[in-house]
């Protein structure tokens, strides 16, 4: 407390609060430690001027319990460093206790000790408040931690040796594992005499005071090693006073000096006291008992006695730490963890194994035992608590000239002997080393190698290094020494290294010093050859040497690079295949297109029979279109998913197999490598490759939309329409149309709003289907009729198509006018002039034709991007696919797997991540998800097999633009295209994310493809059985190439067996023939069953004429309205 309270006003000057600086008097009282003498000495602690501002309570609970009554009464400050009772403290708000509560003083100890396997437990307590109350808590502490009580014994107060004895007797006939002994100072070192002098102690031995006390140690010398006791504190502590900014150890080294004795926790109690109510006092800026005691109970003020915090009693509610001697007399704390200086020693020796160890320890040449006794290394013998030299130990032998003194040599490197006693060291074999003296045995060479030596070089006979093992042959030796199996693709002759490894031709390494030997996937790159040699031939460069230099070129058919600007840059292959790929690109394009193109641009450039020649070309191309395209799809999906195989499945064909998916690859628009571009632009890798694949088509349907814009820009934009060309073409006249309506300001107000072209074309729909001899006016009264009647265009026109026996799906010869407008304008004139709804109708023909124009186009964009699809979704995905590879440095580094020269890790390549995965959301996200939208809206449509037959009767107006997905598939399975979307890009681009190692992708290949037969299979969703057909053949063929893919992944077939490539071609054309054929002539080659249908078919006709005339007899003429509404449900 001095230490504190010198500190506080010399250094300090003194406690600091209410803006002055206050010194502190320390008033010390003896209380004759008689809880008699405390009411006086508080009563004249009263008297005292100043009056106290706080107490520092006495020694012991029972002296410090008859203290805090007086305190509490009177609402003063008691601080009470030595007390552990929780009676003295609760319900006395103003009373705080720094020492550990009696009833937690044991617990750190008892858990320690159930953690080591104790059992076993005697609890021995003097007949004092403290030792009681501690004792006291050690039952239900044993009992939480798996351990007995086998023993609880009170002694009385200041115990001599021979009552001690009689405990010690007991416990030596009940031998506990633990004794727990609650005594004071001078009652411990009575106790361990006591069990000494009856040669017996337990294992564990707790005390609760002495250890860590000078005093104990020098009453009982080294017998106080490995006994135990809890303590609050030990200057080993890591806290910062709050007051003095002295760690513990300070403190210590402090109080040693002045005292020139270890201080234990009782001398840091009082230092810690006083720090605490300093730090109180200028905490709470006063010296009221109320606000003092609120703060201290707040606790978290770090003292030298450690961190004080306080329970609900006002105890601390730290817990005790373990201090034990060790073996050498030091103290160290064993618990907790967290503050442990040392490891706890536990079974403690006993007496007799401790005499030998404070001994002579068996010289050094041994170890003790519990009896006392040494256990003698090899080579001596025992005597005593000594061990003598018997015979040299294994790993030297006797000297052959003793006058050094030395009885024994130690054996050198390369010699070695294994048992004692040996008079010579006997030298290592052929197949092992010694690298160090004293060797008992011999080191054995690494795995497959062996020492070479001169017989006549003393040196190199001795084994005195592992660089001395030589591989033998089929082996290498790696930098550790270590002979390891020659890699696959090299050749490995006796005493080959990392560095003189020869490789073959056609293989890879990224230095001299790697063993890791890669087959190059173009073989004329590789030189292969001993040590460091050329990596890669010229014209190569880059990991593999799978790039091109610059001025090179990928010569695909050959499989290497060809100088750029050679005559055989192209071979004939590849001119045929770009000649194939942009021949079948124009023919699709004039399948698709030509009938449109034809109809939209030919009457303006030519006039007489060759418009008619072209008009008749134009039919064909619609027929051809009509019957093949459903094939072509499936056909072009057939290409697009088997010309990827081989590289999803990281694997290569037979070479007529891998030509065929060449042909194949025209379907994914592969045209970059035929036209030679890295040739032309020098620097030209796999991002611009990505590039071009990924905006190309971009670009092209934006051209697409740009040429739309522009032929309908007269629509799109209002422009004014070309009243002479209008009148020239149209075949009524304004005259004409004035003696029909009588009405001549509205027919201008006409002509210069719209083209009288649809007009004419509704009109001629009566003069060609009414006979040829309806003129101006009938077809004027016939109108009327319709509105009179209410009969729609509708009606009239299925039964005009019926009469002329046509089904609903056929089309009707230059038919291009827009029934549901005219119906619609049948509906206004009933309410309106005719002429204004006509003015309507027109417009409304004008938008019909733009949207229809407009269809044409949005079929180009979605033809274009099925084809597009897999190749540049392909090219996507492989753009993340890097592949490791060890550096010479140890490094790792990450190349891009379709451009080697291109570096995973490298800013160039981070740089187009974020574009990578932005397409990603464009094509293999974006298009199936613009697809499912646009189907999507006009679902009611599209599966309502009635409106579709509406639909195709009246032009699609409201689904044209949608023909490209649903025109293959019946009305219910109108999404079938997005799925089918789905299965090319799971075929074609996610198998590609597969491990290259693993047969994973060519597993999920078969897998998928299975699962979309038994789909298709089972819901045969295409119109044309023959289609169906076809599309589950083709996919059959593509699950045999997968399960030929893993065939040859799994090493059972080699790939350039000739046997199994025939096969497989065989197998692939085959399934080709095979699906053509049913597409092209049927389930039902002999047309049976057609024949069958058209004769019902003519005779449904046959009864439908004799309708449909009884019809346009109650049209002409008929007055029954009921009967017209029958006939026309009927």
């Amino acid at each position: 407390m001095e230490l504190v309270v010198d500190y506080v006003n010399t250094e300090r000057c003194g406690v600091s609060f209410g803006g002055n600086k206050y010194s502190i008097d320390l008033v010390s009282m003896d209380d004759s430690s008689s809880s008699s003498v405390i009411k006086n000495v508080y009563n004249y602690s009263k008297e005292i001027s100043p009056a106290p501002a706080l107490y520092l309570g006495p020694y012991s609970s029972g002296l410090t319990g008859a203290l805090a009554p007086l305190t509490q009464a009177n609402s003063q400050l008691l601080i009470a460093p030595g007390a552990a009772s929780t009676s003295v403290f609760a319900g006395r708000d103003k009373a705080f206790g720094l020492f550990v509560k009696s009833s937690s003083y044991m617990e750190t100890s008892m858990s320690m000790l159930g953690a080591a396997g104790a059992k076993t437990v005697a609890v021995m307590f003097e007949d004092a408040s403290f030792t009681r109350g501690v004792c006291a808590a050690v039952p239900s502490l044993a009992q939480n931690n798996n351990m007995m009580i086998v023993n609880y014994t009170q002694i009385p107060a200041a115990p001599t040796q021979d009552e001690m004895e009689n405990v010690a007797e007991h416990y030596k006939d009940i031998n506990p594992d633990v004794v727990v002994a609650c005594l004071y100072d001078a009652g411990c070192g009575e106790w361990v005499r006591a069990q000494r002098a009856k040669g017996w102690s337990a294992k564990a031995e707790v005390l609760t005071v002495c250890v860590g006390s000078q005093a104990f140690i020098d009453d009982v010398g080294s017998d106080a090693n490995y006994f135990m006791t809890p303590t609050p504190w030990h200057q080993t502590l890591d806290v910062t006073d709050t007051v003095t900014g002295w760690k513990p150890m300070d403190f210590a080294n402090k109080y040693q000096t002045v005292t020139s004795e270890i201080p234990t926790y009782h001398g840091a109690a009082g230092g810690g006291s006083v720090s605490l109510a300093v730090a109180a006092i200028e905490a709470a800026n006063s010296l009221s008992p109320t606000a003092l005691s609120t703060r201290i109970a707040a606790g978290g003020i770090d003292t030298l006695y450690g961190s004080l915090s306080f329970d609900s009693n006002g105890q601390n509610s730290a817990g005790a730490l373990v201090l034990q001697n060790d073996a050498k007399g030091h103290v160290q704390i064993v618990y907790p963890p967290s503050f442990a200086t040392g490891q706890l020693i536990y079974p403690m020796p006993g007496w007799l194994e401790r005499d030998c160890l404070n001994g002579k320890n068996c010289s050094g040449h041994g170890t003790c035992n519990s009896d006392g006794s040494c256990l003698c290394n090899t080579g001596f013998k025992a005597s005593g608590d000594s061990c003598l030299f018997n015979q040299c130990p294994a790993g030297s032998a006797t000297a052959q000239d003793s006058s050094s003194g030395e009885l024994c040599v130690t054996c050198t490197p390369g010699k070695y002997t294994v048992t004692a006693g040996q008079q010579f060291c006997q030298n290592c074999g052929m197949e092992s080393y010694s690298d160090s003296s004293g060797a008992i045995t011999c080191k054995t060479c690494p795995d497959h190698s062996r020492r070479i030596f001169d017989i006549t070089n003393e040196d190199s006979i001795l084994g005195t290094s592992r660089d001395q093992c030589t591989c033998k042959e089929g082996t290498v030796k790696n930098e550790d020494g270590v002979c390891l199996r020659c890699p696959s693709l090299a050749t490995c002759l006796s005493g080959t290294t990392i560095p003189t490894l020869d490789i073959e031709r056609g293989a890879w390494r990224v230095s001299n010093t790697s063993m890791d030997v890669l087959e190059c996937p173009i073989e004329v790159a590789c030189p292969g050859g001993p040590g460091a040699s050329t990596q890669c031939n010229e014209g190569y460069q880059g990991i593999l040497c799978a790039s091109c230099e610059q001025n090179y070129f990928y010569h695909k058919d050959s499989n290497s690079c060809k100088v750029c600007g050679e005559p055989s840059i192209q071979s004939a292959a590849e001119r045929v295949r770009a000649s194939v790929v942009l021949s079948i690109l124009f023919f699709l394009l004039m399948i698709s297109f030509g009938g449109f193109l034809v109809t939209r641009f030919a009457p303006g450039l030519v006039q007489g029979p060759a418009l008619d020649k072209l008009n008749a070309f134009s039919g064909w191309l619609l027929k051809l279109r009509k019957k093949s395209k459903m094939k072509l799809k499936c056909l072009m999906s057939f290409a697009q998913i088997s010309a990827n195989i081989a590289f999803n499945c990281s694997i290569n064909f037979p070479p007529s197999v891998e030509t065929m998916s060449n042909v194949f690859s025209i379907a994914n628009i592969e045209i970059v490598p035929a036209l030679g571009i890295p040739c032309w632009l020098k620097q030209f890798d796999y991002i611009d490759t990505m590039m071009s694949y990924t905006l190309g088509p971009i670009f092209v349907m934006v051209a697409i939309m740009g040429i739309f814009v522009i032929n309908n820009s007269d629509t799109l934009f209002s422009l004014k329409n070309d009243e002479a060309a209008v009148v020239a073409t149209s075949k009524f006249t304004k005259a004409q149309l004035k003696e029909m309506y009588l009405l001549p300001d509205e027919v201008e107000a006409c002509f210069t709003r719209f083209e009288l072209k649809g007009i004419r074309k509704t009109f001629a729909f009566f003069d060609r289907n009414g006979g040829g001899s309806i003129d101006v006016e009938e077809t004027y009264d016939l109108v009327k009729t319709l509105i009179e009647r209410e009969i729609t265009l509708e009606d009239v026109r299925v039964m005009f198509k019926e009469a002329k026996g046509l089904g609903p799906k056929d089309e009707m010869e230059n038919e291009e006018i827009d029934f549901r407008a005219f119906v619609d304008m049948t509906q206004r004139a009933r309410e309106k002039d005719e002429l204004v709804a006509l003015s309507l109708l027109a417009d409304e023909v004008e938008a019909e034709a733009s949207r229809s124009n407009a269809s044409g186009y949005i079929y180009a964009i979605l033809f274009l991007s099925f084809l597009a699809l897999p190749g540049t979704t392909t090219c996507i995905i492989n753009f993340f696919k890097c592949r490791e590879f060890k550096m010479p440095e140890g490094s790792t580094e990450s190349y891009l797997y379709n451009d080697y020269t291109i570096s995973c890790n490298s800013d160039q390549y981070k740089s187009y991540v974020g574009y990578a995965v932005f397409m990603i959301f464009v094509y293999p996200i974006g298009i199936p998800l613009i697809w499912s939208v646009m189907l999507y809206r006009s679902r009611h449509i599209l599966k309502d097999v009635r409106a579709m037959k509406r639909e195709a009767m009246f032009g699609e107006p409201r689904v044209g633009h949608l023909s490209f997905l649903v025109e293959s598939y019946l009305p219910k399975f109108y999404y079938f295209e997005v799925l089918e979307c789905v299965r090319r890009i799971l075929l074609t681009s996610a198998i590609s994310l597969a491990d290259e190692d693993s047969a994973i992708a060519p597993i999920a290949g078969i897998i998928i493809s299975l699962v979309f037969v038994f789909i298709f299979s089972e819901l045969k969703p295409f119109k044309e059985p023959e289609t169906s057909a076809l599309g589950i053949i083709l996919m059959y063929t593509i699950t045999v190439i997968f399960l030929a893919a893993l065939i040859v992944k799994s090493n059972t077939v080699s790939n350039d067996d000739p046997v199994f490539g025939a096969l497989l071609m065989f197998t692939i054309f085959g399934g080709l023939t095979l699906g053509l054929a049913i597409s092209i002539y049927g389930t039902d080659p002999f047309n049976a069953t057609a024949k069958r249908v058209a004769a019902e078919k003519a005779a449904q006709l046959a009864a439908l004429r004799t309708k449909v005339n009884s019809m346009w007899q109650v049209i002409n003429g008929g007055s029954n309205k009921g009967e017209i509404e029958r006939l026309a449900c009927w």
